[in-house]
């Protein structure tokens, strides 16, 4: 039984950002991420190895997933529904930087207007 209820982003353009992101990834880190989400929508237990809170931001969240050398941090936050987590941008971690480099600050603006206007979030599926 799920615990969690998985939501992305919307743009004004009604382009759902996680997606597209998602998409242009390995399969191999599509699959991987994928799992890593079934598995959070069933636990409370939300932490490492799979999921952290970005140290820049207290409401920005990333899920872990390293595939082929490569460190996959989709970011998101919780809300804005109870028991809700909404992916909000995709990126990869070199180095200890996120690519794209700006990510947390997109999060942060996406969160504030997911927060908003519920126009600006869809299920995840």
């Amino acid at each position: 039984m799920k615990v969690w209820s998985f939501r992305v982003f919307v743009s004004e353009r009604e382009n759902r950002e996680i997606d597209g992101w998602l998409d242009v990834q390995p399969k191999g880190a599509q699959a991987k991420i994928k799992k890593i989400i079934t598995y959070l929508e069933i636990t409370n237990i939300w932490g490492r190895p799979y999921v952290a809170k970005r140290k820049e931001t207290d409401d920005i969240w990333e899920i872990i997933a390293g595939f082929d050398n490569i460190q996959y941090r989709p970011l998101g936050c919780f809300g804005p529904g109870r028991h809700e987590f909404t992916l909000l941008i995709g990126a990869r971690e070199k180095g200890g930087r996120l690519e794209p480099i700006n990510a947390v600050e997109i999060a942060k603006k996406r969160r504030d207007l997911v927060f908003k206007d519920e126009r600006y979030s869809d299920e995840y599926y």
